[in-house]
């Protein structure tokens, strides 16, 4: 198999959040005169993301991270939650002070905020819920992306000690929010589109094609792409650069066939949870090392047993330095792993999810056992 790829940590930074509700405060003609007003702004813009001190196990990172605090249909509470704890924006006797329901609009605007760029990214951010669990990922940009957040920082720092332009820059930092990452969806779209005409020029059989940002898109992209050829499947990953042009040779993974993901996902829920969130699954033999515990602890070659790595490949990167970054990262690992151990008829035995970046781990439990 393939060397197993190092990938990124899976949350848009708390920086570019924050950066964002401040640029939204200093925008207006007029803010409550108290020093909470923007540190309050930066908070309600990163406040989506509480939903990480619940996620507890690797089972509730999936139902919860950018789940029911990242959605349209509960931004009204949640906004309104929001508003009533940050009391001095509407507070009687603060010279300029919000109205309660303008609190209440402003929350609800850092929020929407928050969740667009949660969507633009590759990790998927489930605005629906609790109606769908539809993952929205607009592959604009890498999960820190530089060219995004550096500007907004510098124009947040300027506005604040330029009281003169303090509107317009403020509001060029809201246009940037949005005009780069719409430019990197729509060169992705037209990146998608000529690259899926030439596979299917060369004869090739895409069942699906996926470009993800790298780090510095959009002048980096990685080209994902699942294909089948003699009822083989395999998943493969091409480093791309600004023109949608290779830039290395292409790697080529083992894939988790369909109907494999079919018959996985109807014997365990743990497996259909965390199947449904993966992107063209990559199914590779798991590394002895990660057999302790299991039924296969010490009996790595027992014959009939076969064990199995799944995971996919949008957190990673194309580009060597970025690679070299993120192995010395803590827990520097392939972020999302579902590690399987099945018998002789493909029946699965033993299933575990770890999630390296946020440190959580079922440890081995018996297929099955979790009802989701």
């Amino acid at each position: 198999p393939a060397e197993l790829p190092l990938q990124a940590v899976t949350a848009m930074d708390p920086v570019t959040h924050a950066a964002s509700g401040a640029l939204l405060m200093l925008a207006l003609p007029k803010r409550p005169a108290t020093a909470w007003a923007i540190p309050l702004a930066c908070l309600a813009a990163a406040a989506p993301d509480i939903d990480t001190f619940f996620c507890r196990s690797p089972e509730l990172f999936l139902a919860l991270h950018r789940g029911i605090t990242h959605s349209l249909p509960a931004l009204p509470l949640f906004s309104l939650i929001l508003a009533l704890a940050f009391r001095p924006l509407w507070r009687r006797g603060t010279d300029d002070a919000f109205s309660f329901v303008g609190t209440w609009i402003f929350c609800a605007a850092c929020v929407l905020l928050h969740i667009w760029l949660d969507c633009i990214t590759t990790f998927g951010t489930m605005i629906l819920q609790p109606f769908s669990d539809l993952r929205v990922r607009l592959n604009g940009v890498f999960i820190v992306d530089l060219i995004l957040t550096v500007p907004l920082l510098v124009l947040t720092v300027c506005a604040l000690r330029r009281k003169n332009a303090r509107r317009r820059l403020a509001a060029a930092g809201l246009i940037w929010i949005f005009l780069y990452p719409a430019g990197a969806i729509a060169a992705n779209r037209a990146h998608t589109a000529t690259l899926r005409t030439e596979l299917a020029s060369e004869g090739i059989s895409v069942r699906e094609i996926t470009i993800f940002p790298d780090v510095f898109s959009p002048f980096f992209w990685r080209a994902v792409s699942q294909q089948e050829k003699d009822g083989h499947f395999t998943v493969h990953e091409q480093s791309l650069d600004y023109r949608a042009r290779p830039r290395a040779p292409e790697k080529v993974y083992p894939a988790l066939a369909p109907s494999d993901a079919s018959r996985l996902a109807s014997q365990s829920g743990l497996c259909r949870q965390f199947l449904n969130f993966l992107i063209m699954p990559v199914a590779v033999p798991l590394p002895p090392d990660n057999l302790k515990g299991s039924v296969l602890e010490g009996r790595e070659n027992a014959e009939g047993f076969t064990s199995l790595l799944v995971y996919d490949l949008r957190f990673g990167s194309g580009l060597a330095f970025a690679r070299a970054i993120m192995a010395k990262r803590p827990n520097a690992n392939i972020p999302f792993r579902l590690m399987l151990i099945l018998d002789r008829n493909g029946s699965l035995i033993q299933e575990r999810l770890v999630f390296s970046d946020s440190r959580t781990d079922t440890g081995w439990l018996r297929a099955g056992s979790q009802k989701n």
